[in-house]
C-alpha cells in the first residue's frame, strides 16, 4: 500500500493563455523543499493544446494527477473535485498564475505539524509583474471577524488548510 502525503496541492486551469506563467506556476510547486506532496491539477474544459501541456506535466513527475472535463464547470466546482479526491493530510492551494517560494510547503507544514490548533494557514504575496517584484500584499497576521467585512484575509494560493 502507498504511504498517504503529506500535502495535497490543488490547482484549478482554465485556458491560461500565458504557457511561460503557467510552466513557472506549476514548476514553483515542484521545485519545493518538501517534497511529500501530491499536485493535484484540475483541467477545467481548456482547449486542447493546454490539456495536452497539462499531461506533459503528468507524465513527467510522478506527484503531478491531472483530472479533465471536457467543460468548464468554474473555480469553486473544480477545487472541490480536487479535494474530493485529494489523500493528504493538508490542503495547500495554488493557482495558475501564481508563483510559491521554493520553501512555502515546507515552512507551512512545519507550522501546522508544531501548532495543532490551528485550522489553516497563508502568508503576505510579493506582487510582481514582467518587470519584476514592484509591492507587497500584506495580510493581517491573525484575521479576526471583521476581516472578512470587505473580502478574504487571505491570498488563496498562500493558503495550506488542515
Amino acid at each position: 500500500m502507498e504511504k498517504r502525503p503529506a500535502i495535497s496541492v490543488i490547482m484549478s486551469v482554465y485556458n491560461q493563455k500565458d504557457g511561460k506563467r503557467l510552466e513557472e506556476a506549476v514548476q514553483s510547486i515542484l521545485r519545493q523543499s518538501f517534497t511529500d506532496f501530491e499536485f493535484i491539477i484540475y483541467n477545467d474544459g481548456s482547449e486542447k493544446e493546454l490539456a495536452e501541456g497539462l499531461r506533459e506535466f503528468e507524465r513527467t513527475d510522478k506527484r503531478v494527477r491531472v483530472i479533465s472535463s471536457p467543460e468548464n464547470h468554474g473555480l469553486a466546482y473544480s477545487l472541490n473535485t480536487c479535494i474530493d479526491v485529494a489523500e493528504g493530510k493538508y490542503l495547500a492551494r495554488m493557482d495558475d498564475d501564481d508563483i510559491s517560494a521554493d520553501s512555502r510547503l515546507q515552512v507551512q507544514f512545519d507550522f501546522m505539524e508544531s501548532h495543532p490548533e490551528v485550522a489553516y494557514v497563508g502568508c503576505n504575496a510579493k506582487l510582481m509583474d514582467g518587470s519584476g517584484v514592484w509591492g507587497c500584499r500584506k495580510m493581517p497576521e491573525r484575521p479576526d471577524r471583521k476581516s472578512f467585512l470587505k473580502c478574504s484575509p487571505f491570498i488563496h494560493p498562500t493558503v495550506m488548510i488542515r
